[in-house]
C-alpha cells in the first residue's frame, strides 16, 4: 500500500469539495454558486488538475485500487474520475480500471 498516494487523493478531493462551497446540496447554495463565475472557474481548474493527476497515477500504477491506496483512497480516486467531465478520456480509463476489479 502507498499511504502517501492515498493521502494525496484525499487532499485532492477535499479541495474539490471545498471549492463547491456547498453547491452540491442544491437550492439556494447551488444558485449562488452557479452565478459566481470566479468560483466556477476555480473549481474547473481544480477538477482538471485532479483529472490530469489521476491520469498520471493510472499511467504509473493502473487503477488506484484498495490494494494500492486503501478503501478511502480508492473511493476518492473514483470521485476524481466522476468530476473529470472535462477529461472524458480519464473517465473512460477509470471505468475500464474499475471493471477489471471484482466487487
Amino acid at each position: 500500500m502507498d499511504p502517501a498516494l492515498s493521502e494525496e487523493l484525499v487532499a485532492m478531493t477535499d479541495e474539490d469539495r471545498r471549492l463547491q462551497q456547498g453547491a452540491s446540496t442544491g437550492g439556494d447554495a447551488y444558485r449562488g454558486w452557479a452565478e459566481d463565475a470566479v468560483a466556477q472557474l476555480a473549481y474547473r481548474r481544480v477538477t482538471t488538475r485532479n483529472a490530469d493527476r489521476l491520469d498520471q497515477i493510472m499511467d504509473d500504477h493502473g487503477w488506484p485500487a484498495t490494494t494500492l491506496v486503501g478503501p478511502e483512497g480508492a473511493r476518492r480516486a473514483w470521485l476524481v474520475a466522476q468530476h473529470a467531465d472535462r477529461r472524458l478520456d480519464v473517465q473512460r480509463r477509470a471505468e475500464v480500471g474499475l471493471d477489471s476489479f471484482p466487487g
